[in-house]
């Protein structure tokens, strides 16, 4: 009986023990479950911070982007507003050309025109002159002939004579 009551108690002992180490279980598990949502919560709180971090940097960067941008507008108006200047002024230069040259045109067009009536002139005088100094010859020459005729006649009126 001493021997059961012995090995009832140890078996009391045995399951006592094997409560305790059931409750130790539970409880590590309990501990293990909560260090892994403290962990969990650390992480989601890394996390948000990490993105809270990534959020402010990329706002920053969309800053900066914008920033860029106005000053390549800038830029490119300045550089716009200058070539425009530039073919403005490039205009005024040739317009101011073209009256240098229709004013140039005007002129030897008038030159030319006086040339032409000079050479003109030239012309009809020199012609004038051919035929004056034509008349003159044919005259000479129409004298020249009666002249002929008149001595021949004469050397006729001769011979007739002789």
């Amino acid at each position: 009986f001493k021997i059961i009551r012995n090995s009832l108690d140890d078996v009391k002992t045995l399951i006592s023990e094997l409560e305790d180490t059931k409750t130790i279980r539970a409880k590590m598990h309990e501990y293990k479950k909560s260090l892994v949502e403290k962990e969990e919560y650390s992480s989601s709180v890394e996390l948000y911070n990490e993105s809270k971090f990534q959020k402010a940097k990329l706002e920053e960067f969309q800053k900066y982007t914008e920033k860029r941008q106005e000053i390549v507008d800038k830029l490119e108006n300045s550089l716009i507003t200058d070539e425009i200047k530039e073919l403005e002024n490039q205009e005024k230069i040739l317009r101011t050309r073209k009256k240098v040259l229709l004013k140039e045109h005007r002129f030897l067009s008038t030159h030319l025109v006086e040339i032409d009536r000079s050479i003109l002139d030239t012309q009809n005088e020199i012609i004038d002159t051919l035929k004056d100094r034509d008349g003159e010859r044919l005259k000479n020459l129409e004298h020249l002939q009666q002249m002929f005729y008149k001595e021949t006649v004469k050397m006729a009126n001769l011979g007739e004579d002789i």
